[in-house]
């Protein structure tokens, strides 16, 4: 995905629109923020959705005053598993809309519950495929535990997949000196675990 590009002009990936993922790194703040404000931007230009794929409990329903029981990725997850036509229709009842927000799918109220669904290999990269071909920008807050203990956890391979699937990868790190070393210290594993090349990348 190029910088100032259009998400809605071919060549932007597979699928009709763009998927860009933010990651932090573990005690970075401001990830989060970057995702709902580059969400809430892009969104004077082009139909946006924010999606909260961050298993971690981000509580992003609690900022909002929202039910995530309403609807959710798990939501999108189970839609897309079961080839449900009518996505557009469930979207329009699951996305959380709020005055100076984005339109927001959020994360389900209690991701370790249904973590088997989420981490079934090809389910979230599906879930965040199928929305991208409904609305042009996708933008995901992915949470920042990509392994555990050098080994990738099932909630860690939903965390990684909605980075392999991205049309774009930024990583936000902060200012710190600890900071700064765990940032770069997810930056390798963006590149040589994940794979993600460096065209993919922006920090």
């Amino acid at each position: 995905a190029q910088p100032g590009g259009d998400p809605t002009a071919r060549g932007w990936g597979e699928e009709a629109g763009t998927v860009l993922a933010v990651v932090g790194s573990r005690g970075a703040p401001g990830a989060s923020e970057c995702a709902a404000s580059l969400a809430a931007v892009a969104l004077e230009r082009w139909p946006t959705v924010l999606v909260e794929c961050d298993l971690l409990g981000g509580g992003l329903d609690l900022r909002l005053a929202a039910d995530a029981h309403d609807g959710s990725l798990l939501g999108l997850v189970r839609a897309c598993a079961a080839g449900d036509g009518a996505l557009g229709e469930l979207l329009e009842r699951w996305l959380v809309r709020r005055p100076g927000w984005p339109p927001v799918l959020l994360a389900p109220p209690e991701p370790w519950e249904p973590l088997d669904e989420l981490a079934r290999p090809g389910a979230i990269a599906a879930a965040l495929r199928a929305l991208a071909s409904e609305v042009p920008l996708v933008v995901c807050e992915v949470g920042f535990l990509l392994e555990e203990a050098g080994e990738a956890t099932a909630l860690a391979r939903c965390h990684r997949e909605a980075l392999a699937c991205a049309s774009a990868v930024l990583l936000v790190i902060g200012a710190r000196d600890r900071q700064i070393r765990d940032g770069l210290a997810q930056l390798d594993l963006l590149r040589v675990e994940l794979e993600i090349p460096n065209e993919r990348l922006r920090i």
